[in-house]
């Protein structure tokens, strides 16, 4: 759940810089494009962390 929570809550914080710049304009649009192609790194580094989840058996 904790994995969960971090996940969501990088992907809120990175939706709100990426929108903020862009309606601000400071931001081009193939810096965007790179960005935006690179995102999912983030998931890959969070997949990394040692984080122990239980297993629930129904």
């Amino acid at each position: 759940m904790k994995s969960l929570a971090k996940l969501l809550i990088s992907h809120v914080f990175i939706s709100i810089f990426v929108t903020f710049f862009l309606l601000s304009g400071h931001i081009k649009h193939p810096f965007l494009i790179i960005f935006l192609l690179f995102l999912p790194v983030l998931n890959k580094g969070q997949r990394f962390q040692k984080i122990q989840s239980k297993k629930y058996i129904f």
